[in-house]
């Protein structure tokens, strides 16, 4: 992660893969799952690490929803065929 140096010199920081997908994971317990109308909304730079770590929470909350749905689905179709 770069910092902008917004209130210094400019500097590089290492962040590990480990703290985000962290931080991603601890998002889940605090942030509602998204509904089908629900909306995005970011408003900081995506370079900015809250933004960045927000949506891919975003992401992966609704390739979960839409994989429950299509597990669910799939499930229903195997079984009416029966």
């Amino acid at each position: 992660m770069y910092t902008s140096g917004s209130t210094g010199v400019p500097k590089g920081v290492v962040l590990p893969h480990e703290s985000l997908i962290t931080t991603v994971k601890a998002f889940h317990f605090v942030v509602d799952t998204p509904l089908k109308d629900d909306i995005y909304l970011g408003y900081l730079p995506l370079a900015h690490i809250l933004e960045l770590l927000s949506e891919m929470t975003m992401i992966v909350q609704v390739h979960n929803t839409f994989a429950r749905v299509y597990h669910s689905i799939k499930k229903i179709i195997s079984v009416s065929s029966l």
